[in-house]
C-alpha cells in the first residue's frame, strides 16, 4: 500500500500558480506621519470639538434622607475635606486637576495648582 499524496489549493489557488506568487516585504510609514481625517484637519483637530462635563468638587457629606428633608434656607452641611485640601477639578468624572477658590467679579473660579490625578 503506497501513501498518496494530494495536492491541495493554497489560498484558492491551483498548486501550479501557487508556487509562482511573489511575495515581497511589507513597508510601513514613518510614526508620527499623520494623515488628513476624511472631514479635513488631523483626528484631534476634530476631537477638539466635543464637549465634555467638568466638576470641581470642594467636598462631600453624606446624609440621611431625614437631615436632607430638615434642611432650610441658611442650613450649613458641614463637607469632609479641610479648607487647606485642594479642590478637585474632574472631567467626565476623572480628576485632571487639582485647584484652590478665587473670586473673579464676584464669581467662584479654581485656580489650577497641580495636574493629574495624584496631583
Amino acid at each position: 500500500m503506497t501513501d498518496a499524496v494530494e495536492e491541495k489549493p493554497v489560498g484558492g489557488m491551483p498548486p501550479a500558480q501557487a508556487a509562482s506568487v511573489e511575495v515581497q516585504p511589507v513597508q510601513f510609514g514613518e510614526v508620527g506621519e499623520g494623515r488628513p481625517a476624511a472631514g479635513g484637519g488631523t483626528p484631534l483637530d476634530q476631537m477638539l470639538d466635543l464637549t465634555v462635563t467638568v466638576t470641581a468638587e470642594a467636598g462631600r457629606a453624606t446624609l440621611s434622607l431625614a437631615e436632607v428633608l430638615a434642611l432650610t434656607p441658611g442650613s450649613v452641611i458641614e463637607l469632609a475635606k479641610s479648607i487647606e485640601e485642594p479642590l478637585e477639578l474632574q472631567v467626565n468624572g476623572r480628576v485632571v486637576a487639582r485647584g484652590e477658590v478665587v473670586v473673579i467679579n464676584d464669581r467662584y473660579g479654581i485656580r489650577i495648582t497641580s495636574l493629574g490625578e495624584k496631583g
